[in-house]
């Protein structure tokens, strides 16, 4: 068509690329015609449709010469094309006339014999092929399916009712329930003649009617629709009110009268006049019978009941088609049009979601198994669902109902499966083992664990924190028993030579698995640290080094201190081993105070010095002026006749026995045999009282026969 203007052509939304100004659809396809492309200037002859399709194109060899005349007819007339032209915004680009591939401009009005349009028809295919999913497994077909059990309500004429009940006779309540509800949702989750509660995407209704009137209370949040929600509604009576979304209190009303009392039948799904149908889903609905605090909500909002809680007096998992009360109440409702539905529009947060695989059949798939249960969505297949697959070369099967493809793929990004690893060889620990540190990278989810064998691989022990268990060197005992890396890192020398037990070899296997493709899980190495040998007798001459304001001579010089304290108590030890056998004692006890364990340390009160190992005057205001050290009850035999007290002390001292654990006291003489015929009781305790700052006491013995 000649002697039309671009403006002409744009008034009919022919000219703009974007605007169609014919479509038809039929058998799928949609027709489309419009102006093509012509490039922005003279030198734009790449990326525009004149060029791709008539200057350069033979149309998939439909002609033998691209641009033939004969074909386009774009000989002595100019075609308008939907491009701008560089020129400025009122000048569109031309096309042919001299030569096909001819480029110029003119203006939007511009009309001439010698210009015309050229359309382009689209053709584009709406059909969508079905694309489904399935995996073989052993030699069996299955799917991967994840739902969330709840009952649908659609807002016409769909509830449950449940009659009124003396377990029902409630004040103070607690509604609960997870709901998902649409974009425009409405309508009444649960109602009464006394209290109704509505559920909004943006809004919880609740009235609560009392014999003169009643409260009408709106709580306001943002929209929840298409999503799982936790709604939990708390009343105290004659108190407050309060609603609180997904654990989180969304307000408190407070001066809340008493509501009256329940007559009618409870509606789950409508307002109880019969109007006002919910629309929506709900699951896990329960009625406690007092005012839950949100710390009492968010205990248990996202886990199952066994309905046997205290206060529950109403529960509905809706975990099964048939709907009952789960409590001891049995308070079971007649369903009313509403029906048990499988969600699988459903996110990872959602709780009680259950996920599994399905077996459909034997291998090989056939059609009806795709149509009916093939897969939509591989997204929702994990790790640990991979993991749940009894081969380790399943197949994943696709079926395409679009004959025109003969092929189709799959990206498939798989973690590797988790694996045990043992290591060759032996490594020598004959010179001792001081310490292990593993150096090794856990990242999220993944996982590490290690067992360690002394016996070259034949045993296998893990640490369970207290004792060295035996443990079956396969993944999944590995995976559920091994010891982490941090574990292994405190391991004290005794806990490796328990391991050890003289051996003189060590071997180490690890449990290595990935969570995420991107997660690092590795072991670099295990350091063993041996324990120290000295090879040479170190010597000391004149040099005098300091270290932290400590010298080798002052640490010497300790040392001795040390040695001659730990001689003396020897020396005491035995001598009264030697005055117990002179006078023919045959039971001794001694207690040097190396520690203060052989010490009554609640009825002692003078002071230990830790350094010198004995117990000194305390000096310090307040003290008490005679400060005593009670040792330990010791039961003495039945046929105990006779007693002598050893000391090691220096100053004021004076020494108290008790046979009735320390009700009565009687003073003793260290170096005395005490005739104990004609007392009773074996409950043996010994007290020092130390009088002044002269006393110091380095032990004492006890023997008797």
């Amino acid at each position: 068509m000649n002697c039309i203007s671009k403006t002409s052509l744009n008034g009919v939304n022919i000219c703009n690329l974007k605007k169609r100004v014919i479509q038809l659809a039929f058998d799928n396809y949609k027709f489309t015609i419009r102006l093509p492309s012509g490039g922005i200037n003279s030198s734009d002859k790449t990326d525009n449709e004149w060029d791709q399709y008539i200057v350069n194109s033979t149309l998939n060899g439909a002609i033998s010469t691209p641009g033939d005349n004969n074909v386009w007819n774009w000989s002595r007339i100019y075609s308008w094309t939907s491009t701008v032209n560089t020129r400025g915004s009122d000048y569109r680009t031309v096309r042919g006339s001299s030569s096909v591939s001819y480029s110029s401009d003119s203006t939007s009005n511009w009309i001439s014999v010698f210009g015309g349009f050229r359309p382009v028809l689209l053709i584009e295919s709406l059909y969508t092929p079905t694309v489904k999913y399935l995996f073989e497994d052993n030699g069996e077909v299955k799917k991967y399916d994840r739902y969330k059990n709840c009952y649908q309500f659609n807002g016409i004429d769909n509830s449950l009712e449940v009659p009124n009940s003396s377990s029902l006779t409630i004040d103070s309540f607690t509604v609960e329930a997870w709901v998902k509800v649409p974009s425009n949702g409405v309508g009444y989750l649960i109602s009464n003649d006394a209290i109704s509660i509505s559920v909004k995407p943006t809004e919880v209704y609740v009235i609560l009617k009392t014999p003169t009137g009643g409260t009408y209370e709106s709580y306001t949040f943002p929209s929840i629709a298409n999503k799982w929600s936790h709604i939990a509604v708390s009343f105290m009576n004659n108190s407050f009110l309060t609603v609180y979304l997904n654990g989180v209190k969304v307000r408190t009303s407070t001066n809340q009268n008493k509501h009256k009392s329940i007559t009618s039948t409870w509606h789950i799904g409508k307002y109880y006049t019969g109007s006002y149908f919910f629309e929506g889903l709900v699951a896990d609905l329960r009625i406690w019978n007092y005012a839950r605090s949100e710390s009492e909500i968010v205990a248990n909002m996202k886990s199952l009941l066994n309905g046997t809680e205290s206060g529950l007096i109403l529960y509905y998992s809706f975990m099964e088609p048939t709907v009952i009360d789960k409590t001891s109440n049995k308070n079971n409702p007649t369903i009313i049009n509403a029906t048990y539905y499988q969600d699988r529009d459903i996110s990872n947060s959602d709780p009680h979601v259950i996920s599994e695989w399905v077996t459909l059949g034997l291998s090989p798939a056939t059609e009806s198994m795709f149509l009916t249960d093939g897969m939509d969505d591989l997204s929702i297949i994990d790790n640990n669902a991979l993991q749940q697959l009894e081969s380790d070369t399943p197949k994943l099967l696709m079926y395409i109902d679009d004959s025109n493809k003969t092929s189709a793929s799959v990206n498939l990004t798989a973690v590797p499966k988790g694996q045990l690893i043992f290591q060759e060889g032996d490594i020598d620990v004959s010179a001792g083992v001081e310490s292990l540190s593993v150096n090794a990278t856990v990242q999220n989810l993944s996982t590490l664990k290690i067992i360690a064998s002394v016996d070259g691989g034949v045993t296998w022990k893990t640490f369970n924190g207290a004792t060295w268990q035996t443990i079956t060197p396969d993944a999944a005992s590995v995976k559920a028993n091994g010891m982490t890396p941090d574990v292994v890192n405190g391991l004290t020398k005794e806990q490796i030579n328990d391991l050890l037990q003289g051996s003189n070899t060590l071997r180490f296997a690890y449990y290595l698995e990935q969570d995420q493709l991107n997660d690092v899980v590795n072991v670099d190495d295990i350091s063993i640290t041996a324990s120290p040998v000295a090879t040479e007798t170190p010597t000391l001459d004149s040099i005098k080094i300091v270290y932290d304001e400590l010298t080798i001579e002052g640490r010497m010089q300790d040392l001795e201190r040390i040695n001659a304290i730990n001689m003396a108590k020897l020396q005491f030890k035995s001598n009264a081993l030697l005055q117990s056998d002179k006078y023919k004692l045959h039971d001794l006890v001694v207690d040097t105070f190396e520690s203060i364990s052989g010490v009554d340390i609640s009825n002692t009160n003078a002071v230990y010095d830790a350094i010198n190992k004995e117990f000194i005057y305390d000096t310090s205001d307040g003290a008490p002026a005679v400060q005593e050290v009670v040792l330990q009850e010791e039961d003495l035999p039945v046929y105990c006749k006779k007693f002598m007290l050893h000391t090691d002390h220096d100053g004021n001292i004076d020494y108290e026995y008790s046979l009735d654990g320390g009700m009565t006291w009687n003073p003793i003489t260290p170096f005395t045999i005490i005739d104990l015929t004609g007392q009773t009781g074996t409950k043996l305790k010994v007290k020092a009282k130390l009088k002044d700052s002269t006393a110091k006491l380095r032990g004492i013995a006890f023997s008797w026969a």
